[in-house]
C-alpha cells in the first residue's frame, strides 16, 4: 500500500514527468462504472502531478462495454487502455488501433479514445510457463505484429514486479529494448 500524499512518491512521479513520461490513473477496482469515483481518483492523481491527468486503465481490466467508457468520459478522461485480456496477450477487438469506440447509448462515437492493451507482464510469467528465451520471442512476436500493421498498443508492466520478490527486472529491460524505449 501507499498514499498519494507520500513525499517520496510525489518526488518520483515529478521526476518521471520531468523526463517526459505521462502519468495516468489506475482507478480502483470498484470504479469501473462510477463517474463520481473516477472523478475523485483523477483529481487526486492530478493533485499529485500538479497538472491535468487524462489517461487511465481500469484495475483488473474491469470493464463494461456500455458503462466504463461513458463513466470515464464523464470523469474527464480522454484516453483509456483497459481493453485487453487478463490472462493472455492479444487484441480484444482484433486491432492494434487507437480509436473512438462506439457508444451504444447515444449511437455516436465516444469522445474518449481507446489504446488497446496488447500484453502485460503476467502474460509472460504467470499465465504461461516460459523460459527467458521464449518470453522474449513471444514479446517480439506481438510488438512485430503491431509494427507490421503500423498500429498502436499498450504494454502493461506492473512496477511492483521490478522488486527482488518477483525478479521480473530482466523481462522489463528486454521489453524496453524491444519497443525501443531505451
Amino acid at each position: 500500500g501507499y498514499s498519494l500524499d507520500t513525499p517520496r512518491l510525489a518526488e518520483r512521479v515529478r521526476a518521471l514527468i520531468a523526463r517526459g513520461h505521462e502519468v495516468g490513473v489506475h482507478p480502483s477496482y470498484s470504479s469501473w462504472n462510477d463517474a463520481a469515483r473516477l472523478t475523485e481518483e483523477r483529481a487526486a492523481v492530478g493533485k499529485l502531478v500538479a497538472g491535468d491527468v487524462h489517461a487511465c486503465r481500469q484495475h483488473w481490466m474491469r470493464f463494461s462495454w456500455t458503462s466504463t467508457w461513458a463513466a470515464q468520459e464523464r470523469a474527464g478522461f480522454s484516453l483509456d487502455s483497459t481493453l485487453g485480456f487478463n490472462d493472455r496477450p492479444g487484441f480484444r477487438v482484433s486491432a492494434a488501433l487507437r480509436h473512438h469506440p462506439w457508444n451504444p447509448t447515444t449511437a455516436t462515437a465516444h469522445k474518449l479514445e481507446v489504446l488497446p492493451l496488447m500484453m502485460m507482464d503476467s502474460h509472460l510469467y504467470d499465465y504461461a510457463e516460459l523460459d527467458p528465451s521464449a518470453r522474449g520471442t513471444r514479446l517480439r512476436h506481438f510488438v512485430d505484429e503491431v509494427r507490421a500493421v503500423g498500429g498502436e498498443a499498450a504494454i502493461l508492466w506492473h512496477p511492483h514486479t521490478l522488486s527482488t520478490d518477483y525478479g521480473w527486472q530482466n523481462g522489463f529491460a528486454e521489453m524496453l529494448d524491444v519497443v525501443g524505449a531505451r
